[in-house]
């Protein structure tokens, strides 16, 4: 799982979630792996210090969490690999509303 998704950079800003944030929240999903992308030793050093320190979310952080994200990622706009009209057949862009 990317935590960030890989076009994030707008929701973070637009939701004033931490990188942090999002890691922790990928760690705390059953899945096998959780890719982080490292651009910078700063940013390496704090992966590493949530990694060691790393406490799966409550029930109250979670949803916290998601209804700070919701109205900015719940037509998928930052998550362009899965659903954008760039990508989408004419079926995908109908069942997301993206149909002109």
């Amino acid at each position: 799982m990317k935590a960030m998704g890989g076009f994030m950079s707008d929701m973070l800003y637009q939701t004033k979630l931490s990188a942090s944030d999002c890691l922790r929240y990928a760690m705390s999903l059953p899945v096998s792996s959780v890719i982080s992308g490292i651009e910078t030793p700063d940013q390496l050093r704090e992966n590493i210090s949530v990694a060691k320190n790393f406490k799966p979310l409550t029930r109250g952080e979670r949803a916290l969490l998601l209804a700070k994200t919701a109205p900015v990622a719940g037509d998928g706009r930052f998550e362009k690999y899965k659903t954008t009209m760039d990508l989408d057949t004419p079926f995908g862009k109908a069942a997301h509303g993206f149909v002109r």
